[in-house]
């Protein structure tokens, strides 16, 4: 093995996608909303500027600055997390994955109230946003204000985030590379902490460059319960305070800006991932797993028939159940904030445990653990599920 297929090694790590099939469906949505106004362009302007007008872009903004602010900071916190414990057990790693998974499905409204009950009402400490101090005239004032707008929601928004992240790194950054490359890098005289940071570490970058899109996709649904609990003005908060209104055209007119956010928020992180994690320069184009599995079955003498039905059609089949399950787990996920927001259905018990969090931080914690829990069971199912991927 010559050095350029050494320093190649991370050549065929997944490069930074863009989540097509959730853009698409937010896109479906938010043309499904304008078409709810659109027998009504007038209807739709008083709307809009009911909304606030061109306010609408400054809102937009600042949901996408704290989202972007968010993923860097979940990133980095991520990194730091899964480096620092890759030399524990497997079991211990597991374990880890499964809590940190367990934390990012835990419904966020749930988190925050129980953060703002922990803060008010048990240490008396005032919240910027839910209770405005007189800043003052003065520069410093001001600029605390604006920090603390901005520092809260980001960490809040963050804790899921790099819950879901950590849980996906604990459980790659094991994975050593092929073992011909480990013994070539150690025939050269590096050692194993040399390997891993010049070599391993570059290809778990690259793959989590790739699910990044879908992460920010997912913090913009966090987002929703973010600001609408610390009442920030944003895209999400006017998606919020739609949804709790409950009529058409704020609905729509709400859908559409926060999908113009979510969306933008995903394709800036595709961008990013593609100018600071750009994927290496593979060598020759790698069959895909179907294709080794047919050929491998064609060697031993079926055909092609049947060697699809014996073999492909079941891996198939188990990973049309992962998605589903995996799918099932983020849809109750979205169904508790939604009905939390909106004060009916699943989400009911947790809206009410957080009217009084200021008595009772816990409350609300105790109100979503069953739904969390059956998030992780789902989740949980189509990890279960997925076939084992093809050597």
């Amino acid at each position: 093995m010559n050095d350029e297929t050494i320093i190649d090694a991370s050549a065929n790590a997944p490069a930074a996608r863009l989540p097509w099939l959730a853009l698409g469906i937010v896109a479906i949505a938010a043309l499904a909303s304008a078409m709810v106004v659109a027998w009504d362009w007038q209807a739709w302007t008083v709307v809009w500027a009911e909304m606030g007008g061109v306010e609408n872009m400054r809102s937009m903004g600042s949901s996408l600055g704290r989202l972007m602010a968010a993923l860097v900071v979940a990133t980095a916190t991520a990194l730091a997390f899964a480096i620092s414990l890759r030399r524990l057990p497997a079991w211990l790693r597991t374990t880890l994955a499964v809590l940190a998974k367990s934390i990012a499905l835990f419904p966020v409204a749930a988190l925050t109230w129980s953060f703002i009950g922990l803060w008010v009402g048990k240490w008396g400490w005032p919240i910027e946003s839910l209770m405005p101090v007189e800043a003052g005239k003065g520069f410093l004032p001001r600029m605390a204000a604006t920090l603390w707008n901005w520092s809260l929601p980001v960490l809040l928004l963050a804790v899921p985030l790099t819950a879901d992240l950590t849980a996906w790194l604990l459980t790659t950054i094991a994975r050593a590379p092929s073992p011909g490359l480990v013994d070539a890098l150690a025939a050269k005289g590096l050692d194993g902490k040399r390997i891993f940071y010049r070599h391993h570490l570059p290809r778990i970058c690259a793959g989590l460059a790739g699910k990044l899109p879908f992460v920010t996709l997912l913090g913009a649904g966090y987002l929703i319960a973010v600001e609408d609990v610390l009442d920030l003005p944003g895209a999400a908060f006017s998606l919020a305070r739609a949804l709790r209104a409950g009529a058409a055209d704020p609905l729509a007119a709400g859908v559409v800006l926060w999908s113009m956010t979510a969306a933008l928020g995903c394709t800036i992180t595709w961008l990013l991932c593609r100018v600071f994690c750009p994927r290496g320069q593979s060598t020759a184009p790698r069959p895909s797993a179907s294709s080794r599995l047919l050929e491998s079955a064609m060697v031993i003498g079926l055909s092609r028939a049947a060697g699809w039905r014996r073999h492909l059609l079941p891996r198939q089949f188990r990973s049309a159940l992962h998605l589903l399950f995996c799918g099932a787990s983020w849809a109750v996920v979205g169904t508790i904030l939604i009905s939390t927001i909106v004060g009916w259905g699943p989400g009911v018990v947790l809206a009410e445990a957080t009217k009084s969090a200021l008595t009772d931080p816990w409350a609300s914690l105790s109100a979503g653990v069953s739904p969390a829990l059956c998030a992780l069971f789902l989740w949980l199912l189509s990890r279960i599920m997925a076939p084992r991927s093809i050597p």
